[in-house]
């Protein structure tokens, strides 16, 4: 008997560089941390009331906390009763994998940095509809305007000029992946690198005497939040810009935060006060919740400009002493946003007055407050190799699925997740089950599902979770019995070094003596050793039905890993 198909997927965690001000060791810290992760997972359930409603309405909106929540464990995994939701745990990771697939179904304006974030996170690009993001992203750089900023209105423009130069950033940084991805050339990066140079230059020379971007606090702190990338990116990026300018930029910037003219006022929550930013006159959970995650944590977090001197009531301090102060700090401005989550059950359970910009204003300030490792560090970044696992001996008896697994490395745990596509509908999930350390077997009755994507979620000794995503398109109940006799063996790509690798053909049945079938390698033509150099298909394209609305033959062959 020949050997079987062998299915490698490596799992990821991210790396975390240390930092000068790192709150999470404090007192006040280990008083209130607990509570944020309960608020965080009690929000979670929020963006699935109703038939995903708000999740539906606002999922750019959405999507970078829910992300950051699932990285924490923090998604929901039990909605309590009264509460008309699904479970977050279960269903967020079928959306993602529908972002994957049908990016183009929603509003890709809309969804143009999530869907750029999934493709730097799983080293893919989603499986449709390349060709139309690549454009977006080029057509990005095209509507600058001829003095480098983005907008039509001039009060608007600040907000959107670092918008945009936040994501052409993120193309620029992740270059290997984006433009092997979405085929960017040369001239493509040279065009966009240029655009956000022109971008900063604007911002620079737009700032107000007082240090002020925009009269609305929350986008000055969006403003606040792309010029700290850029300095952090800048020298190893290799861009032209003024680190010197942007660094006395961000100074003035957090020094306007604490001006009246940001209308910041102070609240006394337990004894402590902490900065809130006021609306209309009256204390604003959305804008305080985005000036926090936005400006003041991410500039403590990297030590960015943290000796700067901002007004308090008791007088000047330094924006690090924040942290520290028994009177005047951050921490109240955290215990003010948790008293302001709905807690009792509903449809409004979990959020901040049943608004989406403010549920997530508020998620992330607390996220951003409660994991900054996860939310700054961990959000633009492929994760580094932490565990493996092999997938061998798929047999099927029957309707059941039969997979021999090994697990190498320093994981404590493995969950594992088939799910079924439903085209535009999005995946459903037919199976999950826990996986040990060491070796193992997954038992799985597929009866009438055709198994279209398989998940992992590894959770490591140290406390971190991570996940990955198999290729889209991987119909394992598929593998054996396939008797067309033009598919070649593929290795398919799921990241750049997180990865689902079918090796040694998919093709041809052998069958034991108890009558089940088990997949056997079908020798490759052409090429080297193994091999190498043969012709190669994608999966999408070569195993029959596919994924709704796409198209047969060979078309994805850009799936093959490289």
């Amino acid at each position: 008997m020949r050997p079987a198909t062998v299915v490698a997927v490596v799992l990821l965690a991210a790396l975390a560089p240390t930092s000068a001000l790192d709150w999470t060791g404090s007192q006040e810290y280990g008083a209130i941390g607990q509570e944020c992760r309960q608020a965080v997972e009690r929000a979670t359930i929020w963006w699935f009331a109703e038939g995903n409603e708000h999740l539906n309405a606002a999922f750019d909106t959405a999507y970078p906390v829910l992300f950051a929540a699932e990285r924490m464990d923090s998604l929901a995994s039990r909605v309590p009763l009264h509460v008309p939701a699904s479970s977050p745990a279960d269903t967020w990771p079928a959306v993602r994998i529908g972002l994957l697939l049908y990016p183009t179904f929603r509003d890709v304006n809309r969804l143009l940095e999530p869907i750029l974030h999934e493709t730097v996170y799983q080293g893919l690009a989603p499986v449709t509809d390349r060709d139309v993001i690549r454009e977006k992203i080029l057509g990005l750089v095209e509507a600058q305007d001829d003095d480098g900023s983005w907008g039509r209105w001039r009060e608007e423009k600040p907000e959107e000029t670092a918008s945009a130069v936040e994501l052409l950033l993120r193309v620029l940084q992740f270059r290997d992946v984006v433009g092997g991805q979405l085929g960017l050339d040369d001239t493509a990066f040279s065009e966009v690198r240029e655009a956000v140079e022109r971008g900063m230059a604007w911002l620079l020379g737009h700032q107000g005497s007082d240090g002020g971007f925009d009269q609305d606090p929350a986008d000055h702190a969006r403003v606040i939040s792309t010029l700290i990338d850029v300095y952090r990116l800048a020298d190893r990026l290799g861009l032209d810009v003024d680190r010197d300018g942007i660094l006395n930029a961000v100074r003035k910037g957090l020094e306007w935060l604490f001006s009246a003219e940001s209308g910041v006022t102070w609240e006394d929550v337990d004894g402590s006060h902490g900065p809130v930013w006021t609306r209309n006159g009256s204390p604003d959970v959305r804008t305080t919740g985005d000036v926090l995650r936005f400006a003041l944590l991410k500039a403590l977090w990297y030590d960015i400009a943290t000796d700067v001197e901002v007004d308090t009531p008791g007088g000047k301090r330094k924006l690090r002493d924040l942290i520290e102060d028994p009177e005047y700090d951050l921490h109240a401005t955290v215990r003010w946003l948790l008293k302001g989550q709905v807690a009792t059950t509903g449809p409004e359970y979990g959020s901040w007055s049943d608004d989406e910009g403010t549920t997530a204003a508020a998620m992330g300030a607390l996220e951003a407050y409660l994991n900054p490792r996860v939310y700054y560090d961990g959000y633009w970044r492929p994760a580094d190799v932490r565990a493996e696992m092999e997938l061998f001996d798929v047999t099927e008896r029957g309707t059941t699925l039969v997979l021999r697994y090994r697990v190498t490395g320093e994981v404590e745990s493995l969950k594992a997740t088939f799910y079924e596509d439903y085209g535009y509908h999005g995946c459903y999930e037919v199976w999950s089950g826990e996986l040990r350390s060491g070796e193992g077997v997954l038992t799985i009755d597929v009866d009438g599902h055709t198994l279209y994507v398989f998940r992992i979620v590894a959770r490591y000794r140290d406390g971190t979770v991570d996940d990955v995503f198999a290729v889209a398109g991987l119909k394992i109940p598929l593998f054996a019995g396939i008797e067309s006799s033009d598919t070649s063996p593929v290795r398919v790509k799921g990241s750049t070094s997180r990865a689902l690798l079918v090796s040694g053909g998919l093709v041809g049945e052998d069958r034991d003596p108890g009558g089940s079938r088990r997949v056997v390698p079908r020798e490759r033509t052409g090429g080297g050793p193994g091999g190498a150099g043969g012709e190669v298909r994608g999966l999408l394209g070569d195993l029959p039905g596919g994924p709704r609305g796409l198209p047969g033959g060979s078309a994805r062959e850009d799936r093959v890993a490289r």
